[in-house]
């Protein structure tokens, strides 16, 4: 008989994204949304095969200033966020999900509680964006990734953050 590989935590629905499950594959947890993979945590700490993925070559490559203030846009199951903090030690991470339920998700069983300084806003991205800029709010790093390589999609959502978080304005 073969050895179980993998065993669904978590389970549930949710009305904008539709099934919801966290999966435990050998030692990582996925957030998966549809049948696709959002969100990777490995269980044993060894962050060696999500550094081969593509969460890791979006901030890999990245010349962080000293605590810097992070936006990440699609927060799905903080995979940025993870990495984000294994790179530097961020001042503050802002995180926007659109769906209250994958959020909830994320913060239950990915290990964001462990992080340090985050803030969570639930809605669509340029509307947030927007209201972070009006209240003046600034950015050393944005990373888009709600449009899950969705390119037709992403590029002018990431675009609009980030003409909204990057505009002069209070710290």
């Amino acid at each position: 008989m073969r050895a179980r590989r993998s065993r669904t935590a978590h389970s549930g629905w949710s009305s904008i994204s539709g099934r919801i499950r966290v999966v435990d594959y050998r030692q990582e947890r996925r957030l998966i949304v549809g049948g696709a993979i959002l969100s990777a945590y490995p269980l044993d700490g060894d962050w060696s095969t999500i550094e081969r993925e593509y969460w890791w070559h979006g901030v890999a490559a990245v010349r962080f200033p000293p605590e810097p203030s992070v936006l990440l846009v699609g927060l799905g199951g903080g995979t940025q966020a993870h990495l984000v903090h294994r790179l530097t030690t961020p001042r503050l991470i802002t995180a926007i999900e659109r769906d209250p339920v994958i959020l909830d998700v994320a913060r239950r069983w990915f290990g964001l509680a462990d992080l340090g300084p985050m803030e969570f806003y639930c809605g669509d991205a340029e509307m947030v964006a927007a209201s972070l800029h009006d209240a003046g709010r600034r950015f050393d790093f944005v990373m888009e990734d709600a449009a899950y390589a969705d390119m037709d999609r992403s590029r002018p959502v990431g675009e609009n953050v980030l003409i909204y978080a990057s505009r002069p304005g209070r710290r």
